[in-house]
């Protein structure tokens, strides 16, 4: 795809494998510093290929990389088509030139293309991806706290059904967990429909963020049920951190991370967290990132030797507007039409005038060019805020306080439809790539 004369944006082949890992290894791992023998800057991905490597050229080198990432997103239960992007990389001295800016029109012009009208990635910096459209779209609670204080509240009570916990072998965490993961997941916005490739590079072996370090990886059976149906699992590991000891002296701590808990119900969580307190003696510190539990502090006996620490999440952008608009599903009994102007600045085709008819749920969508004339649409906003309203992160009355959406007439009822539309929806905080 020329991006203009002399600038391309292509696949890469395999004969730039070495080039790709030295942009990899000098953008992520830095302190490694050179190499003598091999990559020059090596990547310490360890994970399996997945992916589709693409890159800028200018005079046919190489300038700047980055990895397209083909899935499907949850919106409102629905899997949409989406492109993820990771890995993006501009060697210091080809920084500053717009190869960046050039990369992602790229990108994003091949997810139009391909019908992935939404994509998603987690930036090293949200002020530059805004910049490009993107929006923050969800955060993630992580708790951390010694494992002593780890007690169990009066409030769980454990049911007399024994529930038990079985290993799940390097490899199986697919076929075994595919089905209780994706009935617990397709409940929030933006959970992956994850493929066997997915869960070995990003949830079991977070191939990107320990180097390859395996997870352990159990799941919850009824005995008394179909051995095969699991009712829940966990996914964790453990690091050692450095800490201080009783005399002050420099130490290093083991500490227990739960990855990813995911249960089809309270007592399958119970069992869950009855067996994360088994393993006190293994560890001194405990962190818990993968829960979607709003109420968690009531589960234990010393919420105040909790810490706390909320991070923020991925960030999204619709790419084709027509396309992610026509995946949404209303309420079975809304009825009504909108207009929405929706700029685009980094990427003009999505531009527009955007008329949605919603009939008894059914929703169709159209579009004219911004250049066509319309004196009051119902409301005028950026890519940005639709992208957040469509993820269910934020509900548009909020940004029209904000002032970011702005009102086209003074009808409240037209609102109350933007408003039904586009609800809020819990968003799945436990991806990552």
């Amino acid at each position: 795809m020329a991006i203009n004369n002399n600038v391309s944006y292509k696949a890469l082949t395999d004969d730039l494998e070495l080039e790709y890992k030295n942009h990899q290894g000098y953008a992520f791992t830095p302190e490694d510093g050179p190499q003598p023998e091999g990559p020059k800057y090596p990547d310490r991905w360890r994970g399996p290929a997945i992916g589709e490597k693409r890159g800028i050229f200018q005079n046919e080198q190489l300038v700047s990389v980055g990895r397209l990432l083909p899935t499907e997103i949850s919106i409102g239960g629905n899997y949409v088509p989406a492109g993820g992007i990771a890995d993006v990389a501009t060697m210091p001295e080809n920084r500053g030139k717009g190869f960046f800016k050039q990369l992602f029109s790229g990108f994003i012009q091949e997810m139009r293309d391909r019908g992935l009208c939404l994509s998603i990635l987690w930036p090293s910096s949200y002020h530059i991806y805004s910049k490009l459209g993107y929006s923050t779209a969800g955060s993630k609670i992580v708790y951390d706290m010694n494992f002593n204080s780890f007690s169990l509240s009066s409030n769980i009570k454990l049911t007399e059904k024994k529930l038990e916990f079985v290993p799940i072998e390097r490899g199986q965490e697919h076929d075994s967990l595919k089905e209780v993961y994706r009935r617990n997941t397709k409940k929030f916005n933006l959970s992956i429909n994850r493929d066997s490739n997915w869960w070995d590079a990003f949830v079991t072996t977070q191939s990107k963020v320990s180097s390859g370090k395996p997870a352990y990886v159990y799941a919850v059976i009824d005995p008394n049920d179909n051995p095969e149906d699991y009712k829940g699992y966990l996914i964790y590991d453990f690091d050692t951190v450095p800490s201080v000891n009783s005399q002050g002296q420099p130490a290093n701590i083991t500490k227990m991370r739960i990855r990813e808990l995911v249960y089809d119900n309270f007592e399958v969580y119970s069992a869950i967290l009855k067996f994360i307190s088994g393993h006190s003696l293994q560890a001194e510190q405990l962190s818990i990132e993968g829960i979607t539990d709003q109420y968690f502090t009531d589960k234990i006996m010393a919420p105040e030797a909790l810490s706390c620490q909320i991070e923020s999440g991925p960030m999204v952008k619709i790419v084709d507007v027509v396309s992610a608009l026509s995946y949404l599903e209303p309420p079975k009994n809304l009825t009504g039409k909108l207009n929405l102007q929706i700029e685009d600045k980094f990427t003009p085709d999505n531009s527009g005038i955007y008329m949605i008819e919603v009939e008894e749920g059914n929703i169709s969508v159209n579009s004219e060019p911004t250049t066509t004339s319309m004196e009051n649409p119902d409301f005028i906003m950026d890519i940005n805020s639709l992208s957040q309203i469509y993820a269910g992160y934020i509900q548009p009355y909020q940004l029209v306080q904000e002032q970011r959406i702005t009102p086209g007439n003074s009808d409240p009822e037209k609102l109350t439809l933007l408003n039904r539309i586009f609800p809020s929806h819990p968003i799945f905080p436990l991806e990552y790539f």
